[in-house]
Order: structure tokens, then C-alpha cells, then sequence
């Protein structure tokens, strides 16, 4: 195939004002060069014409692109771009193992190279709950579930730790036939969960259990011929749950009995710990005394003011806004969870008064198969209750727990109750 020389276009082989770019495309295709010879390109002349054409030439390509790009339009008719979208950089890929700092890209200060912490933290918040370590026992770090973690030192296997957990943590049945599944152990029922022996866990009675078997923990990890001590304070009227639970070879166990003992009775409240107090005395500007050998609680409960407890019984303060109901249904209310029948007017005046907040609180007493708020009934309790009546607001103090020891501490109530004051 032989290629035709050569030639430099010249201002009459283009229309310089093309209809469209059909037009522009025909034009091309019908015009013819010259057949003069090109200047020396070299020569003054030759150098304006080469200008002049390549001048030519950029217009005649910008006028086709423009052509080209609107005969694209299918309509030939014009559009707005309303929305505009900047690109950004993608994002960084996921790489497992990297610190939170190198996710975020953080970069040490100037002479921290090196360390693990790229700002300073805040020192660790002390913990709500402590006991004292026992000789040849040492610490390990908590854990999700352990929030105290220790093990024998000589024996790192057996290990003991306090869990706390919300709510009931699912009772004592559950928790007790849970550790007993640990060993290989048949599960037991709830009459024989009742019959195991009691001990002191805070100030309140809990479950101490001891069962022996083969072990094998949530872990995996696996004890022939082990022993379990356990400690389960499981109560409905809690906010939460505490176990303490020692497990280990059968013998290491049984060598550190003594230790386990004095461990579950050194766990303790941490009065140091943030919004921790061990003995609230004012809530609802109202003050009081709590009565020696009671513990108050210190974990706020919904519709109670303070809440105390001794051995199974149960004292709480509630402050009811608008008159709360008034004095009679609050009585008949209570004498209804133990199916005890209600009070008429007459009823409620004969009831006993006790000094209570200036005024006469109406006490009121009851026997029997008691519900509380679970509906769950319990035979053989008691009740001992007082409900004062102000101008703004109800005031009622609840007492009940086993009926022998509600009325053991009718004294301890009625001088809480004559305790309460108008806070300062």
C-alpha cells in the first residue's frame, strides 16, 4: 500500500464554521490538498505559515471534539449537572493484630518511642468489692467474670476467684447443678439445694457447697480427682449475684480449706471505690440511724429509699409523691401479699401508731405465705410495716423475713423508724 505524500492542510480545506459534526466529517472527506510545494520550514516564511497552521489545526480539532461531544447527546438537547460528589481516598484495609493506636493512626510524642500507650490514661478505678489474700495464695488478673482472681501460688491449677453478676446470676438451683455438671456430677434438686450448709458472704447467709469429681472447665482444662468450694449468695431482693468459687486437685483443696474460709469471709465493700458508700444514712431529704448488726445496701433499687438487711430479713424506705394511694390501700396492699384479709376504716383505727417524722406512722402486722413482688410464695413470714401520711408524700418502712425474726427486731424498726428526720 503506497502512502500519498504528505501535505499541510490550508485554510480552505475546512469550513471554519461546521452545522454539526456530520457536516465536519463530510467537509474532511470531500476537500482535496495542494499540490504546491510547502516553504522551506526553516525560512522566515515557512516558520509564519507552520504558526498559522497549527493555529488552524487546534481550532479545527476543539470545534470537532465540541461537535463530537454534543452529536453524543441522542437529543441534541442541553442538561444541568445538579449534584456534585468529590471522591475521597478508599478506605485503609482491615489488618488483624494491629493496635487500636495504629488503627487510628496515632503516633508516639517525641521521645516515647516505644511504649505502648500513646497519651496518658487515667489510673484504674478501684474496685467495688475487696478481700484479703491468704498466705501463699497470689493474684492474677481479673477476667470478664473474675473481678477477684487468685490462685496458690505453689499449685497454679487451683484457682479461686468472685464473680458478680446481675440480677439473680439464675438462682441457686441453677449455679449449684451448673459447678456440680463441672465434675460429672448428677444434678441435684431444689429440696437438697435447701439443705446445704450455710455461711457468711458480705453480711448475708450464702450457700457453701463442696463437691469432688472429675473437673473440666469452661476452658477445657481438665483436673482428675478434683474438689470444688463454693460460696453462692443468690437472693431475689439484690441487685446482683456473688459467687466465690475455689477448684483445684483434690488435695491442694483440702490443704487450703482454711485459706477459702477466710477469704470468702474477707470479702468486703471497698469504701474507697467511686460511689461507694457503706453505711448511706440520707436519700429523698430524709435521714436515719441504721440499727447496729444491719447492713445497708448501697446499690440503688427502683421506688426505695435505702434498703436493709439482716440475716433473711429485709427492711426498705419509700417515698410516694401525691399521697401515694393513701394509708389504707397501702395497708390493705401489704396484708394482701400475705392473703391476709383487708381493712375497713374502722380497721385501720384500731391499728397501732409509732413517732415517726414528727407525726404517728399506722404500724401494721402480718403472718403467712408471703409473695412480695415475684408472686413466688414463701410460708412461715412475717411482716412488720409502718405508713405515715404527710401533706406531699407517703412515707412507708417494710419489714419482713422469716415471721420468728421480723419479730425479734421490732425493736431495731421501731427505733429506725423514730430515727427518720428531714435531712438539713
Amino acid at each position: 500500500m503506497t502512502r500519498s505524500p504528505f501535505r499541510w492542510p490550508t485554510r480552505t480545506q475546512y469550513s471554519p464554521v461546521a452545522q454539526d459534526a456530520r457536516t465536519a466529517k463530510r467537509s474532511m472527506q470531500t476537500t482535496h490538498t495542494r499540490t504546491e510545494d510547502v516553504p522551506n520550514p526553516r525560512s522566515s516564511q515557512g516558520l509564519a505559515e507552520r504558526g498559522e497552521r497549527r493555529s488552524v489545526l487546534r481550532r479545527v480539532l476543539l470545534a470537532l471534539v465540541g461537535l463530537l461531544a454534543a452529536a453524543g447527546c441522542s437529543d441534541g438537547g442541553s442538561y444541568t449537572v445538579e449534584r456534585t460528589r468529590t471522591a475521597r481516598a478508599s478506605d485503609p484495609p482491615v489488618i488483624p493484630g494491629i493496635t487500636t493506636a495504629e488503627r487510628f493512626g496515632w503516633r508516639p510524642q517525641p521521645g516515647e518511642e516505644g511504649r505502648a500507650q500513646m497519651t496518658p490514661q487515667r489510673p484504674p478505678a478501684p474496685p467495688p468489692l475487696i478481700a484479703d489474700l491468704p498466705e501463699a495464695w497470689e493474684r492474677v488478673p481479673e477476667t470478664q467474670f473474675r473481678q477477684i482472681n487468685t490462685r496458690v501460688a505453689a499449685s497454679p491449677e487451683a484457682e479461686c476467684y468472685l464473680t458478680f453478676l446481675p440480677g439473680d446470676g439464675g438462682g441457686d438451683l441453677a449455679n449449684v447443678n451448673r459447678w456440680r455438671s463441672e465434675l460429672a456430677l448428677a444434678p441435684i434438686d431444689a429440696a437438697a439445694v435447701t439443705g446445704l450448709p450455710r455461711t457468711q458472704l458480705i453480711g448475708q447467709p450464702a450457700l457453701r457447697v463442696d463437691f469432688t469429681g472429675n473437673f473440666t472447665g469452661m476452658g477445657g482444662q481438665q483436673i482428675a480427682e478434683a474438689r470444688l468450694l463454693g460460696v453462692l449468695l443468690t437472693r431475689p431482693n439484690m441487685p446482683g449475684a456473688l459467687f466465690v468459687k475455689f477448684v483445684g486437685p483434690a488435695a491442694v483443696v483440702a490443704e487450703h480449706e482454711a485459706n477459702f474460709d477466710s477469704f470468702v469471709g474477707s470479702v468486703r465493700l471497698n469504701e474507697n471505690a467511686a460511689g461507694v458508700d457503706a453505711n448511706p444514712t440520707s436519700s429523698a431529704g430524709l435521714t436515719w440511724q441504721v440499727p447496729p448488726t444491719w447492713t445497708a445496701e448501697t446499690a440503688p433499687r427502683s421506688m426505695r429509699e435505702v434498703t436493709l438487711t439482716k440475716g433473711k430479713c429485709e427492711l426498705y424506705v419509700s417515698v410516694l409523691g401525691g399521697g401515694g394511694g393513701g394509708v389504707l390501700a397501702n395497708v390493705n396492699r401489704w396484708l394482701g401479699q400475705f392473703d391476709a384479709p383487708s381493712l375497713g376504716v374502722e380497721g385501720l383505727a384500731a391499728l397501732e401508731r409509732a413517732p415517726c417524722l414528727g407525726g404517728e406512722a399506722v404500724l401494721v402486722t402480718a403472718e403467712g405465705a408471703f409473695g412480695g413482688m415475684s408472686g413466688a410464695k414463701e410460708g412461715g413470714m412475717g411482716l412488720l410495716g409502718a405508713v405515715l401520711e404527710q401533706p406531699s408524700r407517703l412515707v412507708t418502712v417494710k419489714l419482713t423475713g422469716p415471721a420468728a425474726e421480723v419479730a425479734a427486731e421490732r425493736a431495731n424498726f421501731l427505733s429506725f423508724l423514730a430515727s427518720l428526720a428531714e435531712a438539713p
